[in-house]
């Protein structure tokens, strides 16, 4: 049996939010936009990869972010985050908001 996989399934599911924002790319509003598009996908991935939801990082860190002193900034990073209250508790919060909102 081969070493080699007969197809390329995983490379292509690896690069398909990049092949399918590609389009997108071209309404940022210029390289300003582009570097803001940059910081949100680094962000993201970066919380997939320290398994850290990448939603619920961003809500905690855009809530406590005017307040956070300047010099323990790394402490909002994905890989040194600890979130400012319990995710289940933020879930249930945001499931209740949204009943209520309709």
């Amino acid at each position: 049996m081969g070493r080699l996989e007969v197809d390329n399934n995983r490379a292509e599911r690896a690069i398909k939010p990049v092949v399918i924002g590609r389009k997108n790319y071209l309404f940022m509003g210029g390289p300003k936009g582009g570097e803001a598009a940059a910081i949100m996908y680094t962000l993201a991935e970066t919380c997939k990869k320290n398994n850290v939801d990448p939603y619920h990082y961003l809500a905690d860190v855009l809530e406590r972010l005017p307040t956070h002193p300047h010099k323990k900034i790394n402490e909002l990073l994905p890989y040194n985050w600890q979130p400012s209250q319990p995710v289940l508790e933020k879930k249930q919060n945001f499931t209740v908001a949204n009943s209520l909102a309709v």
